[in-house]
């Protein structure tokens, strides 16, 4: 039986993400006022539905605080590892997602944006640069690790080339919808 706690929490969940998709493409930032907010809202409609009895899509709060604590401590390992490709709203985005859906589904959301980011971003290079020059790119790439120990046969320049933007909100929240709506299951 679906309730109001649960059209509440899909509402919620999804508008949070709309917003922080908007202002990513918009200034490039996630701001705290979307993620803060969303969190701690996303863990009282958990504190509701522990209150009130659980609903069949939205996590209790004991759920919904594991969701955040674990998808928040991912993300700020991926933050450490590559702190050119992962911000700081991206950190409490995917945290607040987790408030929302718990571990489980919380870490699903980040594996996709993760995979939609990963794809935006070759979309984009191969776009750029053309998919000859792209090969060549990574084939000097590999080259230096394997024979030197490491990068650095790039130019500044051909470096600069092949940094790419990509916007996590965005892939998010259409993470998001593929694991809300199910598009993957078999």
């Amino acid at each position: 039986m679906i309730t109001f706690i649960t059209y509440l929490h899909a509402v919620l969940l999804f508008g949070f993400m709309a917003v922080a998709a908007f202002t990513d493409l918009r200034w490039r930032k996630i701001f705290n006022a979307t993620t803060y907010t969303g969190a701690v809202i996303g863990l009282a409609v958990a504190g509701l539905n522990t209150w009130f009895g659980p609903a069949d899509a939205a996590p209790t709060l004991s759920e919904g605080l594991t969701g955040w604590l674990a998808c928040g401590a991912v993300m700020i390992a991926c933050y450490i590892c590559f702190p050119h490709g992962i911000g700081g709203g991206d950190v409490k985005l995917i945290a607040l997602v987790g408030a929302y859906l718990g571990v489980f589904q919380g870490l699903e959301v980040l594996l996709w944006s993760l995979i939609l980011g990963a794809s935006v971003a070759l979309i984009r290079l191969v776009w750029m640069l053309g998919p000859m020059e792209l090969l060549r790119r990574l084939k000097v790439g590999i080259y230096s690790v394997l024979a030197r120990g490491g990068f650095g046969v790039l130019t500044n320049e051909e470096k600069q080339q092949t940094n790419t933007d990509v916007f996590l909100g965005p892939c998010a929240l259409v993470a998001v919808l593929i694991v809300q709506l199910g598009l993957m299951t078999n």
